[in-house]
């Protein structure tokens, strides 16, 4: 296997600062609709960052394709270390976490989340064979959904002050904050001793960020199944970001009347879910069957968030929301395997950045209508299940009706 150092590293780094961001982007939105009890404003807060990134994702995606991927990651490091340390010491000297604060730290991880998954998923493909372009998706999967398990799980246990009956004081948020600045650094240095032997031809581009845009929407006009199956793919890690990020934590809180730990264990469930799907996701659909999978998986997630609006009991919450992660993680899984096989490395990163501004239009539509004060109330919240199961159980069916032409364009690529 070549490069097998430096993808070792390459996973290292990721979860290191994976674990930090996750126990951050976790405690932000319990912190500011629960503990805060400023709902509405965190739903405003996720609409602003959703609205940023329909600038900012197609400007990351010809960064990603026009320097070098691994400085674009060091640069990654860098930013998130000045900019969450800044935060956190401030807060640290106040000895309090005020709004503005929890904003910005997840303003900021959310705009670098926007630049260093597509990123990370570029020089992977950039560094791997294409015959292991299968395996190394579901390696990214389950290396990151082990992440989200022990970011979930660590949390609950620090925002409550309790693991395993040993309890001591909860942390703050502050404190939280300054342990997601500390992972940058080991991120930054695990990153620099990374040396590889890029496996695909990139050519230099020295054109405008326009110019540099419209190549990878032309590709995309030019191959207009590939544009179908990378936006309707994504329905399902749509719903997951306005679901677990939004409308999960106001959901427990008002219709299961859980605590953080309840909402800390579901998002662990989960991750549980999409790690035992990055595992076996292959085995049950191989190469050759990736539209069918991500066709079943959809159908599968859309009678989940069926199920969770009619339950009212927190352990079917968790083991539902496990299945909904289960199909998350697959269909990632083999969306990325699909796109790998037919995308040339060289537009992968621009062509990522359409696909993620179709996924992000879907969230700011969700996320508005759901800010409205009439899904605020206990008997309504239950409401956005039932929308969300519509929303991916429509993308299913569109793939199913496209399922011949789809299945032919993945058979034509020979590893």
């Amino acid at each position: 296997m070549k490069n097998k150092k430096a993808i070792y590293l390459l996973f290292a780094a990721n979860t290191i600062s994976g674990v930090s961001q996750g126990i951050s982007l976790i405690a932000i939105p319990w912190y500011i609709a629960n503990e805060l009890q400023r709902p509405e404003l965190y739903g405003l807060l996720f609409l602003l960052v959703s609205f940023l990134t329909l600038f900012w994702g197609p400007y990351a995606g010809t960064l990603i394709d026009k320097y070098d991927r691994k400085r674009v990651m060091l640069g990654i490091q860098g930013i998130g270390l000045l900019g969450i340390s800044s935060i956190a010491l401030l807060a640290w000297k106040e000895q309090n976490t005020s709004l503005w604060m929890a904003a910005m730290v997840m303003i900021l991880t959310k705009l670098i989340y926007n630049i260093h998954y597509p990123n990370l998923y570029a020089f992977a493909q950039e560094i791997t064979e294409k015959h292991r372009y299968g395996t190394i998706s579901s390696a990214l999967e389950v290396q990151g959904q082990a992440t989200f398990i022990l970011s979930g799980a660590l949390a609950a246990f620090l925002m409550e002050g309790n693991i395993f009956q040993f309890h001591f004081n909860a942390w703050e948020m502050h404190e939280i904050f300054l342990l997601d600045a500390f992972t940058y650094i080991l991120g930054f240095f695990l990153l620099s001793n990374i040396r590889y032997q890029s496996l695909v031809e990139r050519s230099k581009e020295a054109s405008s960020f326009l110019n540099r845009l419209k190549d990878g929407f032309s590709y995309l006009k030019e191959n207009p199944l590939i544009l179908l199956f990378g936006a309707i793919s994504g329905f399902v890690f749509a719903s997951i970001l306005v679901c677990s990020f939004f409308t999960m934590p106001i959901f427990i809180n008002l219709y299961m009347h859980g605590n953080e730990g309840a909402y800390g264990i579901t998002e662990a469930s989960f991750a549980f879910g999409s790690l035992l799907s990055g595992f076996l996701i292959l085995s049950i659909f191989p190469k050759n069957k990736l539209t069918l999978g991500i066709i079943c998986l959809s159908f599968l997630a859309g009678l989940m968030y069926l199920f969770i609006g009619y339950n009212t009991e927190l352990v079917y919450l968790y083991l539902a929301y496990g299945f909904i992660g289960f199909a998350n993680a697959g269909i990632r899984v083999m969306r990325t395997t699909y796109i790998f096989r037919v995308i040339p490395n060289q537009v992968v990163g621009r062509t990522g950045s359409v696909f993620m501004v179709i996924n992000t239009l879907f969230r700011i539509i969700f996320i508005g209508l759901f800010s409205l004060s009439y899904f605020s109330e206990a008997a309504n919240i239950a409401k956005t299940m039932f929308i969300l199961a519509i929303f991916v159980i429509l993308g299913g069916l569109i793939l199913l009706l496209n399922f011949k032409k789809l299945s032919g364009l993945n058979a034509n690529y020979h590893d």
